[in-house]
């Protein structure tokens, strides 16, 4: 079931973005299969482009992408109309406190590892929380 936010409204359409085609089309295509309307991007203009247009409510995001990397991309969210509330999600493969606090300080409300895989993020959405703004939770597992 897709998450709901906290107006109890589902949150259906998610944009993923990610250089890595093959690892955005499997997850793009498992959010899909679960009941979200998903688009891919695979990098930061694309993920632009693609957002003023489907306005998605979750934009899950890779941090190191050629042609804007993520934090670019959150910046550029943050400053358009119509897309500065969307939820951000980091998911790379950059951990620990710095990266954590630059993900924090760039405006994204959680930051995942992508070792967890693509169902862990899945079963991530599906019990969401919105947090309150400035604040930003890692999620780091490994995959089963």
């Amino acid at each position: 079931m897709p998450v709901q936010n906290s107006d109890a409204n589902p949150i259906h359409r998610v944009l993923v973005v990610d250089d890595n085609e093959g690892a955005a089309k499997v997850l793009a295509l498992l959010l899909s299969r679960s009941g979200y309307d998903t688009r891919e991007a695979h990098n930061g203009r694309q993920a632009i482009q693609i957002a003023k247009d489907f306005r998605p409510e979750i934009v899950l995001l890779d941090l190191g992408m050629p042609i804007f990397d993520g934090f670019d991309v959150a910046r550029q969210f943050l400053g358009t109309p119509g897309l500065d509330k969307v939820i951000l999600i980091a998911v790379t493969g950059r951990g620990g406190d710095e990266w954590v606090q630059r993900t924090r300080e760039a405006g994204f409300h959680y930051h995942l590892l992508k070792t967890i895989g693509p169902e862990t993020i899945l079963q991530f959405l599906e019990e969401l929380v919105v947090p309150s703004q400035g604040s930003c939770a890692t999620l780091a597992a490994t995959q089963k």
